[in-house]
């Protein structure tokens, strides 16, 4: 199975997650992770522009890391 490539993760106050979409380009599919588990599965097209501009804004700040 593959992994997600990249995830964005909403966090309380506390610092605790709340919840993260976590994205895959290979496999174009988007999980919501809520308290630790994989609660839903969707699909997207990943070759969509709007898609294309989110992978390349995630690759330009994984670049910075």
């Amino acid at each position: 199975m593959l992994q997600p490539g990249y995830a964005i993760s909403a966090h309380a106050a506390d610092d605790e997650v709340l919840f993260g979409p976590e994205f895959c380009f290979e496999c174009f599919w988007v999980g919501v992770r809520e308290a630790g588990d994989r609660q839903h599965l969707v699909a997207f097209d990943a070759d969509s522009p709007p898609a294309q501009e989110l992978l390349a804004r995630f690759q330009a700040f994984q670049a910075l890391r």
